[in-house]
């Protein structure tokens, strides 16, 4: 921010090219919580992972509509982790926003794609 602050912005990235990139981060990761600064970590030895073997029974995903849903129940689960951090932050009740951050949870467990 110190820099940013300073020197203003050095360089910008298209939103379409870092909305690719965010994917092949968390198609290479499968999740949120691992940036670039671990893939960088990983590459240059500084830091390693313990060995392991994947036994796969099948692809991860089978095709790139599971992908987005995937990408699309990660939305969610953050917007339902806000919720609740807005409500222990609240003085009133947060089951509004936690409701609507779940109706599209109960919305796919009724449609019955989640079966497999």
């Amino acid at each position: 921010e110190v820099v940013t602050d300073s020197c203003g912005t050095v360089f910008s990235i298209a939103a379409r090219h870092l909305l690719a990139f965010h994917r092949v981060l968390r198609l290479y990761f499968l999740n949120e919580g691992q940036t670039l600064h671990q893939l960088h970590a990983v590459d240059a030895g500084a830091m390693r992972f313990p060995p392991f073997s994947i036994t796969r029974e099948r692809e991860v995903f089978r095709n790139h509509n599971e992908f987005v849903e995937y990408e699309l129940a990660l939305a969610h689960g953050h917007q339902l982790i806000e919720a609740i951090d807005r409500g222990k932050s609240a003085t009133g009740s947060a089951n509004e926003a936690i409701d609507a951050a779940l109706s599209p949870v109960w919305d796919f467990l009724d449609s019955g794609k989640g079966k497999i």
